[in-house]
């Protein structure tokens, strides 16, 4: 990302001013973290504006009074709404407390997102952590490394490393990427759909997509589906279906019998089980035996593109299940956790990290391919 869109400083600004969504923090905190651009942006703007309060009045009020005030004022077309509410205008301060004029202010409208880059992870990120990839199509089996792949409006699948894989293929006719465990993989498709695969997940589509665009998905991704108003894009995970326009939305169907639908932006319609219900962003659809129920979104949602996941549970078996998979490391407790663990910390690149972390009262002895807890 060479330039910061407006779109991203107004996220900013609103988390200043505490007036960020939710939703709009979990995009955000993502961005910072798999973009230096704008996590140094970010510290650029708390610095210099951390110290402005913005009053609770009457927000036509305050915008009639700040363009009355300042003679070169820079914003940002507003489109008309019947419901004023709508409308987030926020005023940008000076570079210090004793600064008299306001400089600029910035229009946002909540959810309006058009302009901020999907999510991708950092090439350094991974730079230690390299897994094989293994790509399928048509009779072909690649193994692969690198970051991720796109596919073209032709079918041609070229990796972030050079690689290309030039094949005549007929609509609808599939491929597939998995990811292993202690891996993750970005993907973009010919539709233009993108997707972050967290570690061991399966992902199926077509690669050119014809009259319908359909994904099966074994295990966790992001998704940000391109926008196409004729053919939405149906993600089949379990024994769900998510339907989706233009949306982005993380998908986990790791537990076996049990989905959860997450929504960041746009709309979805989750079915399962004989019902189906529709989710708005910042709430989660989870499926389980059978039926679907609505619930906020975890905070820490999106933290497993960011190379840190955080459990919170004194269940050795979910423990051991979730550093398999999410770090490629093999442990085995002798006794169970007692007293009160309040939160256990992965983070993908330094597993030595996790091991260090448990109460006292456990000894850590090295396997042949295992570490014992005991």
């Amino acid at each position: 990302m060479e330039n910061i869109s407006p779109a991203i400083e107004t996220l900013i600004i609103s988390e200043i001013t505490g007036t960020i969504s939710q939703e709009e923090k979990e995009i955000l905190d993502l961005l910072i973290a798999v973009h230096p651009e704008v996590a140094n942006i970010s510290k650029h703007l708390h610095k210099k504006l951390g110290a402005v309060t913005i009053p609770k009045t009457d927000i036509d009020a305050i915008i009639t009074s700040i363009t009355n005030e300042i003679n070169n004022v820079e914003t940002l077309p507003a489109p008309s709404y019947k419901n004023n509410s709508r409308r987030r205008w926020y005023t940008i301060a000076g570079t210090t407390l004793a600064a008299a004029a306001v400089t600029a202010f910035i229009w946002f409208r909540p959810g309006n997102t058009s302009n901020i880059p999907s999510p991708h992870l950092d090439k350094a990120f991974f730079a230690n952590n390299q897994k094989a990839i293994t790509l399928t199509y048509g009779t072909a089996i690649k193994t692969i490394m690198g970051q991720g792949l796109s596919i073209n409006e032709k079918g041609v699948i070229t990796t972030d490393d050079g690689q290309v894989f030039d094949t005549e293929i007929l609509p609808g006719e599939n491929a597939s990427v998995a990811v292993p465990d202690g891996g993750s993989y970005q993907l973009k498709l010919s539709d233009g759909t993108q997707i972050v695969m967290n570690s061991k997940t399966t992902a199926t589509f077509p690669l050119i997509f014809g009259n319908r665009r359909n994904l099966t998905l074994a295990g966790e991704a992001y998704i940000e589906a391109a926008e196409d108003a004729t053919k939405p894009f149906v993600v089949y995970a379990a024994d769900t279906e998510t339907k989706a326009l233009g949306t982005a939305f993380n998908i986990n169907s790791y537990k076996t019998g049990n989905v959860v639908v997450s929504l960041l932006k746009g709309k979805v319609r989750v079915s399962g089980g004989g019902q189906e219900k529709e989710i708005t962003p910042g709430n989660a659809a989870i499926y389980s035996e059978g039926n679907i129920e609505i619930s906020p979104n975890k905070k820490d949602l999106l933290d497993w593109a960011k190379g840190k996941i955080y459990l919170r549970t004194t269940n050795t078996q979910e423990i051991e299940e979730t550093a398999a998979r999410y770090l490629d490391l093999r442990i085995k407790f002798d006794k169970p956790i007692t007293g009160k663990l309040a939160r256990i910390a992965m983070e993908r690149n330094n597993p030595e990290k996790f091991l260090k972390q448990f109460p006292a009262g456990y000894d850590l002895h090295p396997g042949d391919s295992t570490y014992y807890l005991r």
